[in-house]
């Protein structure tokens, strides 16, 4: 049963408590948190029902002593694992959504629910107690036969329960990488996105690729079905 810091409070108070209203709620959010983080854990995603997209910003010293941003956009899988990623020069949402058209190419369908965190291009706020994302992503998610969901506030651990693509990327990829061209590390992190595929996964204990080919053999949507 769930019960609200007011609530265990205010008993609290008529058993001869005499601490602070805020140490009570603190406790109280710190049990509800594991609570939810122990539901997210125990939590395994059917083949082609969930992906989650991760987004992070990388850093390429030039020559002249500049730096230049990129951005990198990742889609994985929540069932098997299988990691779309692609490093771009533009944080727009038409990049963005575009992003999100060559990760269904790559997968060979469109995951029923996609996970995003709290970004500014996608989720807008609460309103009427529920979550309201920015209307073109809607209208493409609506397109797509796709549901966008939010990860909760604070609760970084909801999309890390599968793997973050971003650390994963950054460490095994990036860190060492010579950067020479958008084009070229493209095809480099494809390559070697491909080769980590054949890893035993940690937590699945198989095989991403093999993994893979289970998760997409149960789309119900093809790439011929997926528009532009």
């Amino acid at each position: 049963m769930d019960y609200t810091a007011t609530w265990v409070y205010d008993h609290l108070r008529t058993m001869g408590f005499h601490g602070s209203y805020e140490i009570v709620k603190r406790t109280v959010a710190s049990i509800e948190a594991e609570r939810q983080k122990i539901a997210y854990m125990r939590f395994e995603t059917e083949p082609g029902y969930q992906a989650q997209v991760d987004f992070g910003e990388f850093q390429v010293d030039n020559a002249d002593g500049t730096i230049k941003k990129l951005y990198l956009f990742s889609m994985i899988l929540g069932y098997s694992r299988e990691i779309y990623g692609e490093l771009i020069e533009r944080c727009d949402l038409p990049t963005f959504l575009d992003c999100h058209i060559r990760a269904f190419e790559h997968f060979g369908g469109v995951p029923e629910q996609i996970l995003y965190d709290r970004m500014k291009n996608v989720f807008i706020g609460k309103v009427a107690g529920k979550n309201k994302f920015n209307d073109t992503l809607m209208g493409f998610a609506l397109h797509y036969g796709s549901k966008p969901e939010v990860a909760p506030s604070y609760a970084a651990w909801v999309k890390g329960k599968i793997e973050r693509p971003y650390s994963f990327i950054r460490e095994g990829f990036w860190r060492g990488y010579g950067f020479l061209c958008l084009e070229t590390a493209n095809r480099d992190l494809h390559q070697w996105l491909e080769q980590k595929a054949r890893r035993i996964h940690g937590t699945t204990h198989e095989v991403v690729s093999l993994r893979f080919a289970r998760e997409k053999a149960t789309w119900s949507r093809t790439n011929d079905s997926m528009r532009p």
